[in-house]
């Protein structure tokens, strides 16, 4: 399965390196924080053909290596704020996944739905910026989304528990990515 994404990943990474205009890629990544449950959604997409590829974490982790188990001890003996980063790293190496991929038809939802958000992404980046959020989260989901496009230049989102008063373009957009992975595809 490893060698299946990997090999999707490098066959989409090659557009990525030509000049298209409709060549990008989109991830999610969704932790609820409560459950903490976590789970990446990757849409890669050219001119074509859209495929999304589906990671749903499992309950159980993957042991590290003996190297990596000493540098977690360590980590934690001498705690570096320096080191943050490389900590988080080792507890998403325990990390397990189911792998599951849809090939999306242009008439469906998902398809038009990235185009539009893919186009609009720096008007949607500036809105998420100058607009004041005062909502109050106790519990909820965070998000991620990550875009790319075929020049490399890379855009992030960051919310929380979006709707569709409070983002409305992210809510479009995760709503379409989450009624294609619960509807069974033909």
């Amino acid at each position: 399965m490893k060698t299946l994404i990997t090999l999707l990943s490098f066959l989409f990474s090659l557009p990525m390196l030509s000049q298209e205009p409709h060549t990008y890629k989109i991830m999610v990544k969704e932790r609820t924080s409560v459950k903490g449950e976590y789970k990446e959604l990757e849409l890669l997409s050219t001119n074509n053909l859209k495929i999304l590829i589906i990671k749903n974490q499992k309950k159980e982790r993957l042991p590290l290596n003996e190297k990596d188990s000493l540098l977690v001890v360590t980590i934690m003996q001498n705690y570096d704020k320096k080191l943050e980063k490389e900590f988080i790293s080792l507890g998403e190496k325990t990390l397990a996944f189911e792998v599951d991929t849809v090939h999306l038809k242009k008439e469906h939802l998902l398809y038009n739905t990235t185009d539009n958000f893919f186009k609009n992404r720096k008007k949607i980046k500036k809105q998420l910026t100058e607009k004041e959020n005062n909502r109050i989260i106790l519990d909820g989901t965070t998000y991620q989304i990550i875009i790319t496009d075929s020049m490399g230049e890379t855009d992030v989102f960051y919310v929380h528990s979006p709707t569709e008063d409070s983002h409305p373009n992210i809510f479009e957009l995760l709503s379409a990515f989450r009624s294609t992975y619960k509807t069974p595809q033909p």
